[in-house]
């Protein structure tokens, strides 16, 4: 039986790949473009929305949409 991941997992694998964008709105918002507190507040507040969501979405998908193809292909592989 295949091993599947858990959701600490994929909000991690989410993390992985909004903490880029995440780091550079945070660079150019203390350098270039500077903001209101409350705005920036906003956007972490959003970012970590972003990636609870995300996390989640992945999760979801992989334990559905991932297991009801491998179905799928075995079935047609054996017809």
């Amino acid at each position: 039986m295949q091993e599947t991941n858990g959701l600490k997992n994929k909000v991690v694998e989410a993390v992985t790949s909004v903490l880029p964008i995440i780091m550079i709105v945070t660079v150019l918002c203390f350098t270039i473009v500077p903001v209101p507190t409350d705005l920036f507040l906003s956007f972490i507040i959003g970012s970590l929305m972003v990636v609870v969501g995300l996390g989640l979405f992945m999760y979801g998908a992989d334990n559905s949409i991932a297991k009801m193809g491998a179905l799928i292909g075995a079935r047609l592989t054996k017809s």
